[in-house]
């Protein structure tokens, strides 16, 4: 009888020590997603850090390179955008980037760095297609 006593006490702080360690792997599951869920913030927020500073690095590039366009008159459009030929400035996207074309382009449209109607970017009717940078925000950005 008092084998049976002790098997049953072994037993049971068998099944307490069970429980205890699936509690334990549970605080620690929850514990590992949260810092899961951090990271993907944290990335999205990285991310936005490399394209400022990769826009930076493009605009500073186009500066000292003079890759915009002239302009030939003083239209109205003149003299609030820069326009920067579509090729060119993809160019310096893929060159000078880590961020791939698609998502830099998309960070451009979100922020405001390129003129767009809806969510298309808007391009001189001219010959070259050109993109369209509004000189307020590019003048007040700085490396």
């Amino acid at each position: 009888m008092e084998k049976k006593k002790q098997l049953l006490i072994k037993i049971q702080e068998t099944k307490t020590g069970i429980r205890n360690k699936q509690n334990q792997l549970k605080i620690l599951e929850e514990g590992l997603q949260k810092i899961k869920d951090q990271e993907g913030k944290e990335s999205v927020g990285g991310k936005l850090n490399i394209f400022l500073r990769d826009f930076s690095v493009i605009l500073e590039a186009m500066r000292t390179e003079k890759a915009f366009m002239e302009t030939k008159y003083a239209t109205q459009s003149a003299q609030i955008y820069y326009r920067v030929e579509k090729s060119v400035l993809e160019d310096y996207i893929k060159r000078l980037s880590e961020i791939d074309i698609s998502e830099f382009m998309d960070y451009c449209k979100q922020l405001g760095f390129i003129r767009t109607e809806g969510n298309k970017c808007l391009f001189s009717s001219g010959k070259v297609r050109a993109y369209f940078l509004p000189k307020k925000i590019i003048d007040n950005l700085s490396i």
